[in-house]
């Protein structure tokens, strides 16, 4: 996954075909605890290799800012957070 958000979704999808991309794109978010959401999302763009999704349903609020929570403490340089 490159970014996720309540509503949308990018990420590298290679070796596919833009022509057999469907208009909605299915599947399961498994982040890192384990915790795993049911996702489909309409098609809003496809480029060097990456997919971008708007979510029919979004991603809980209260996860997404777990994940983030997470990601700050494991990489706090990518963040600018150490000191």
């Amino acid at each position: 996954m490159v970014d996720v958000s309540e509503m949308g979704m990018r990420f590298v999808c290679p070796r596919i075909n833009p022509l057999e991309l469907e208009k909605i794109v299915r599947g399961d978010v498994i982040f890192e605890d384990g915790e795993s959401y049911e996702v489909s999302g309409d098609v809003v763009r496809y480029q060097n290799e990456m997919i971008a999704l708007r979510l029919n349903e979004g991603l809980p609020y209260s996860k997404i800012m777990s994940e983030q929570r997470r990601l700050h403490q494991k990489y706090p340089r990518l963040f600018g957070l150490e000191e």
